[in-house]
């Protein structure tokens, strides 16, 4: 049976990177994408006060940060909310990623959503890099939440059942 006879679950895996508060009050967690040939790390915004948070990616080789460096990426997308409308907006938008860091939109009182793409072949595979680690800059008046989804896994079988194992 193929992946599109299963549920979503059962052929991609979510892994909570950062729960639903303040960037400066956690840490992220690194997740592998060793089983895996694409993730989409998706962050969801909340501001009060009107200041963006700066976000960043790092790759390591293993899931404590060994080795850790930058992951380049020059594309993300984003939909942004229109003032504090109750409805979620669904209308993405692509937009340049320069020096591979963007800042989240500053509007006062938003709920704004970004999503990064990363492939296999962004990462330094061949150092043994297979990790990757999202970066949220200290943005106290936001309440940041992100999740990655790792896509198309490359045994038939459900692989680990841990995105943070290596």
């Amino acid at each position: 049976m193929g992946p599109m006879n299963h549920q979503m679950l059962e052929v991609d895996q979510v892994v909570n990177l950062h729960g639903a508060v303040a960037p400066s009050s956690a840490t992220p967690i690194r997740f592998s994408m060793k089983e895996f040939d694409r993730a989409t790390i998706l962050i969801f915004q909340n501001k009060s006060a009107g200041n963006g948070c700066a976000v960043s990616m790092n790759q390591a080789q293993d899931v404590s940060g060994t080795g850790s460096k930058t992951l380049s990426f020059t594309k993300a997308k984003r939909s942004l909310a229109n003032g504090t409308q109750a409805a979620p907006v669904n209308a993405w938008e692509s937009f340049d990623v320069a020096s591979d860091t963007f800042t989240t939109d500053a509007t006062n009182g938003t709920r704004d959503s970004y999503a990064i793409d990363i492939t296999k072949d962004m990462l330094d595979i061949d150092n043994d890099f297979d990790v990757v680690e999202l970066e949220l800059g200290n943005a106290a008046s936001n309440v940041i939440q992100a999740i990655a989804i790792l896509h198309r896994a490359r045994n038939a079988a459900f692989p680990n059942e841990s995105g943070v194992a290596n």
